[in-house]
């Protein structure tokens, strides 16, 4: 029971990394072309104008409700974030504005990560919410949070394609590791061998 409530407290919250991968991502191999704010704003439009949801993702979202929800004030008539009408999870095939979403990649487009996001009002606003929730984040965490650019690991399969996956503490490593499942079963014809056909 400990476990479960800890893997579902505010505990488990950690630094939001994407805002600054991206950002080093674009300063580190980007082409110079396009401006932080130029590659972010299609994403932003997309949240603002509002997106077909999937059936799969429409499934999981509401699935989900529950922990989107219950970190929310009872309030009776209070607005719950991440719905269609201010209650519900979408179907498939609704459209989800997200106008939120849209204000937070457009302050990281234009400010970049450290003063868009981090020590900006949308780090604000998740260090309170965590904190209101009984976690430790503090503004401190954010504007320490670095990325890195490990070296990369690979399996072969076949002797002929290298798969390249992020090392751990990422999830690449379940498909190296069943791609050289699948080599090693296809090599002694324990499963069938499969094909670009298949």
């Amino acid at each position: 029971k400990d476990s479960e409530s800890f893997a579902s407290s505010a505990h488990v919250v950690t630094v939001p990394g994407a805002a600054k991968g991206w950002e080093d991502l674009w300063e580190r191999h980007g082409s110079g072309q396009f401006d932080f704010a130029d590659l972010v704003e299609p994403a932003a439009l997309l949240a603002e104008e509002g997106f077909p949801v999937a059936p799969m993702t429409s499934h999981h979202w509401n699935e989900g409700m529950d922990l989107i929800t219950r970190w929310l004030p009872k309030e009776e008539n209070a607005k719950v974030p991440m719905t269609v009408d201010g209650k519900r999870a979408p179907k498939a095939g609704e459209i989800m504005v997200n106008t939120g979403m849209a204000r937070v990649l457009r302050d990281l487009g234009k400010h970049g990560a450290e003063q868009g996001f981090y020590n900006g009002e949308t780090g604000k606003a998740i260090v309170e919410a965590v904190q209101r929730h009984g976690g430790t984040m503090t503004m401190e965490d954010l504007e320490n949070h670095t990325s890195v650019f490990p070296k990369p690991i690979y399996a072969t399969y076949r002797d002929q394609v290298k798969l390249w996956q992020v090392p751990p503490n990422g999830q690449g490593i379940a498909a190296l590791i069943a791609l050289k499942g699948l080599d090693h079963l296809e090599s002694k014809g324990l499963c069938p061998r499969i094909s670009p056909a298949t």
